[in-house]
């Protein structure tokens, strides 16, 4: 099944919703040769897998009114049979392919003071629409999707829940030079907790922050924590 993951957001530095993205079109490809992935004519992606658009306008502005004006013909002229949003919103017209939405949250809707305002804004006008007109939404969790027919009405059996999966490399047990060449470059304390996620109100490190100084006097934590 000729199928096209939607990957323009991938520039820059990579977040979750990146790495989520380029490690499921990785996964895919394993499985099926009819699975591209399109990404920015400016990034460097080589292979015949991945189909190239440089949108009309720059930023990301450019690469929205891209995704909402130019896309439903790429997947129409390009023959695919299912396109694959991972970013919350489908293109206009996709009611004439076949879709697979990926949401991850509701928080711009359920927490807007937490996001940035222009996805407040953008998941607000257009996230009910995409969500109606796609073929089957993906949830990536449970909670997630009791969000998604909450905030749409949208029929239980349309709604999958499908985890994130596990990178191989975190299978890995790394070698213990590595890890003291890693500790030396950060110069990291030992013991320590981490965290990893984007600085933004949503991730609320704010409550990580109390919730590990008050663990670290109630039971003397000797660890450190690393953001």
């Amino acid at each position: 099944m000729k199928t096209i993951i939607n990957g323009l957001f991938l520039n820059g530095n990579f977040g979750g919703i990146h790495h989520t993205t380029a490690q499921l079109f990785n996964a895919m490809h394993v499985l099926s040769a009819e699975v591209d992935l399109l990404v920015p004519q400016n990034e460097v992606w080589q292979g015949e897998q991945y189909r190239k658009i440089r949108p009309a306008l720059p930023g990301r502005m450019g690469r929205i009114l891209c995704e909402n004006t130019h896309l439903s013909s790429i997947v129409n002229k390009g023959g695919y049979q299912v396109y694959h949003s991972m970013n919350y919103v489908l293109p206009l017209r996709s009611q004439k392919f076949r879709s697979v939405l990926t949401a991850h949250d509701t928080i711009s809707l359920d927490l807007p003071r937490c996001c940035k305002n222009t996805s407040v804004l953008y998941h607000g006008l257009l996230m009910k629409r995409s969500v109606k007109q796609a073929s089957k939404v993906i949830a990536v969790s449970q909670k997630v999707k009791e969000d998604i027919i909450r905030h749409f009405n949208t029929p239980e059996d349309k709604v999958e829940v499908s985890y994130h999966g596990i990178d191989p490399i975190f299978r890995q047990a790394p070698a213990r030079k590595r890890l003291a060449q890693v500790r030396q470059q950060y110069d990291l304390p030992l013991p320590f907790l981490l965290f990893v996620g984007t600085n933004e109100p949503k991730k609320n490190q704010n409550r990580l922050l109390d919730a590990f100084l008050a663990v670290k006097k109630r039971r003397r934590l000797p660890h450190s924590l690393v953001i």
